[in-house]
């Protein structure tokens, strides 16, 4: 959950999903559950569950035995993984983050190719890309390039002005 703490990343991701503000879903509002209950219904969604570690907290190792065991206990049978900036979960050394992160790619890839589930995670371009006002290309992912030959697809997206954004897919397999 980046910067914010771990209850805060909660809050934030189902403010955002919801439409409902934070202070409404701390109150436990009726508005927060009735978006909860349209979003079910307009997109036929499944159960949603959120986590939250800390950064450096999992490996990848940590979340892949979640997933397990909440599949076993709950019967659940998740279709999307979504891990809120990869980059961030514990590495076994640190002496090449380079290589280090290529890894971390592949071990989230196999996760989701071994359980037939879609995979999503964010990362950074590099701060000459971010700040150029060109799209981000395949070469200007942050402090690895290894991500981008692990990648399915991948999506950047700058911002134009106050109130557009322009989206660019560099890959797609």
């Amino acid at each position: 959950v980046g910067d914010n703490s771990e209850a805060d990343g909660i809050l934030r991701y189902c403010a955002r999903l919801t439409g409902v503000t934070m202070a409404q879903i701390m109150l436990n509002s009726q508005d927060y559950m009735n978006a909860w209950a349209k979003l079910k219904d307009k997109f036929n969604l499944g159960d949603l569950m959120l986590v939250s570690y800390p950064i450096d907290g999992p490996t990848v190792g940590d979340i892949r035995s979640f997933l397990t065991r909440t599949m076993t206990k709950r019967g659940l049978d998740p279709r999307v993984l979504i891990v809120d900036y990869i980059d961030n979960c514990r590495r076994p050394n640190r002496d090449s983050q380079y290589e280090e992160l290529g890894d971390l790619y592949t071990k989230f890839k196999n996760i989701c190719e071994e359980m037939k589930i879609v995979g999503w995670t964010a990362s950074q371009t590099k701060v000459d890309t971010w700040n150029s006002g060109e799209n981000a290309h395949l070469g200007s992912l942050g402090e690895s390039s290894k991500k981008q030959h692990v990648v399915d697809a991948m999506l950047t997206m700058r911002q134009v002005n106050d109130y557009q954004y322009q989206v660019y897919v560099p890959k797609m397999r």
